[in-house]
C-alpha cells in the first residue's frame, strides 16, 4: 500500500477517533470512549527482521522477526536517530547469542529481552539512562553484565533468572532500583 492511501486511511481513522473522543460536541450526559490517542508518523521492517516506528523524530525498536544470531542494531533509520528499545522488543528471541545497542538509544523498555534464552551477550551503550522492569529476565546464558555509568534506574526483576549470571557491574549513578 503506497503512503499516500496509508495517510489516508490514517486521517479517516483519526477522525473517528477525535469524534468519539469529544473533540466534537456528545450529546449532554454522553462521556468520549477515547481519552487520548497517539499516531505514529512511519513503522516499517528492515531486511534483518527489525521492527520499527518512528515517533517525535526518533525511532523506537518495537519488534524482531529475524533469525540472526549476533545482531547491532542500526544507530538511525531514515534519518532517525534510535532512542528507545521498546516494551517486548525482542522477548523471546532464543536464537540470538549477541546484540549491540548504539549509542544513541537512553531506554530499554520493559521486557525488552525477556526469555532471550541464547543471549550470552550485550552491549550497553553510555547513553541508556533507564532498564526497565523483566528487560533481561529469563536471560539463562547471559553469564555478565556490565551497566554503563549513565544509567540512573533498573526496573523491577530486570535480571530474574538469569541463571548463568556471575557477574554483574552497577555503578554509583544507579539511584534507583525497583523491587518487585
Amino acid at each position: 500500500m503506497n503512503k499516500h492511501v496509508k495517510r489516508m486511511q490514517s486521517a479517516a481513522i483519526c477522525a473517528a477517533l477525535l469524534w468519539s473522543a469529544g473533540a466534537y460536541p456528545l450529546a449532554e450526559g454522553v462521556k468520549p470512549l477515547l481519552t487520548s490517542i497517539t499516531a505514529y508518523a512511519e513503522d516499517g521492517t528492515l531486511a534483518n527482521g527489525l521492527h520499527y516506528r518512528i515517533n517525535d523524530g526518533a525511532a523506537i525498536i518495537d519488534g524482531y522477526t529475524g533469525s540472526e544470531k549476533s545482531l547491532e542494531i542500526p544507530s538511525e533509520i531514515d534519518g532517525y536517530p534510535v532512542t528507545q528499545i521498546g516494551w517486548s522488543a525482542f522477548s523471546g528471541c532464543t536464537s540470538l547469542t549477541s546484540i549491540t545497542i548504539p549509542y544513541g538509544v537512553v531506554s530499554i523498555g520493559e521486557s525488552a529481552f525477556e526469555s532471550c534464552t541464547s543471549l550470552t551477550s550485550i552491549t550497553i551503550p553510555e547513553s541508556v539512562t533507564y532498564l526497565g522492569w523483566k528487560a533481561f529476565s529469563g536471560c539463562a546464558s547471559l553469564t555478565s553484565v556490565t551497566i554503563p555509568g549513565s544509567v540512573t534506574s533498573i526496573g523491577s526483576s530486570a535480571f530474574s533468572d538469569c541463571t548463568s549470571l556471575t557477574s554483574i557491574t552497577i555503578p554509583d549513578s544507579v539511584t534507583r532500583i525497583d523491587r518487585g
